[in-house]
């Protein structure tokens, strides 16, 4: 294939980037846990497609395996509907900046895990990584509280996604992908014959981008990258990458501007996330479960 594993992974960050730009563009067209669905489904589909090529017999799955996918499956749901919710609040460069912190809670989850204590160095960066969502986030004012808050609750749902899933190693193949999404829809399925589909006809093409490329085409990508590159690296391209992207996208399309206090923060929140992915506890934990 002409494209390196690394820079794959950077392609798929810069790719999830954008689904958020897309959900602003659709904006009250769609309800949001209704477009949480469709970014989903739409995803689904496109995995099961290539599954279709690629192992037609990824239905040969047993009960235990189905149990962790579920599982897996609710913490993703959860934590798309949590991100998007929190863009309805609150800013999407902030939303971002905000859901960046999900290292720091791998950090924690990974020391729960692997039955270890955070060293100084870590709890360090886990204090600085505080103080760049206080200076981004200040939670002045109702809404941005409300939208802050479900931004931290999501970085706190991935970090267990991205724990549990690896802790089961249930990620990285593209069966288990699948199984993971198509459980993920299920969930969100009730919240379509709660809310419908809005004005879908008129937001279509924006739609479709966010499922099937900033959401299925990225996962696919990052997929073949995990095969050659170390965990630990493709980790911090991808927070690097994702959030890069997403903070851009947002200033040139959507219009939103980037004061001093959210760049500062922001600086301070990724690079206490680039430091704990690379630091020896986060390594042995992405390379032994």
């Amino acid at each position: 294939m002409f494209l390196t594993r690394k820079y794959a992974i950077i392609l798929s960050g810069i790719l999830t980037g954008t689904a958020s730009t897309m959900f602003a563009f659709i904006g009250d067209s769609v309800p949001v846990l209704s477009s949480v669905f469709l970014r989903v489904f739409l995803a689904t589909l496109l995995f099961f497609v290539v599954m279709s090529f690629v192992d037609k017999r990824f239905y040969a799955v047993s009960r235990s395996d189905l149990k962790s996918y579920a599982l897996v499956g609710l913490t993703l749901a959860s934590t798309l509907s949590l991100y998007f919710l929190a863009i309805s609040f609150y800013t999407i460069s902030s939303v971002t900046l905000i859901l960046s912190s999900y290292v720091v809670f791998v950090a924690i989850f990974a020391s729960i895990f692997l039955k270890e204590r955070l060293k100084k160095a870590h709890k360090v960066s886990i204090a600085l990584a505080i103080i760049g969502l206080a200076i981004v986030s200040p939670f002045s004012g109702k809404f941005n509280m409300i939208g802050a808050l479900l931004a931290l609750c999501s970085a706190i749902v991935y970090a267990i996604f991205l724990v549990y899933s690896r802790y089961t190693e249930k990620k990285n193949s593209i069966g288990s992908i699948f199984w993971i999404f198509l459980f993920a829809t299920l969930y969100l399925s009730p919240f379509v014959f709660k809310f419908g589909f809005g004005e879908l006809k008129s937001v279509i093409p924006y739609v479709l981008i966010m499922g099937l490329v900033s959401t299925g085409l990225a996962y696919l990508l990052l997929l073949y990258g995990l095969k050659k590159v170390k965990a630990e690296t493709a980790a911090v391209l991808t927070i690097v990458s994702h959030t890069l992207s997403a903070l851009l996208f947002a200033v040139f399309l959507i219009g939103e501007v980037l004061t001093i206090r959210l760049i500062i923060g922001g600086i301070i929140l990724i690079s206490s996330g680039v430091y704990l992915l690379y630091s020896k506890k986060i390594k042995h934990f992405l390379h032994h479960h």
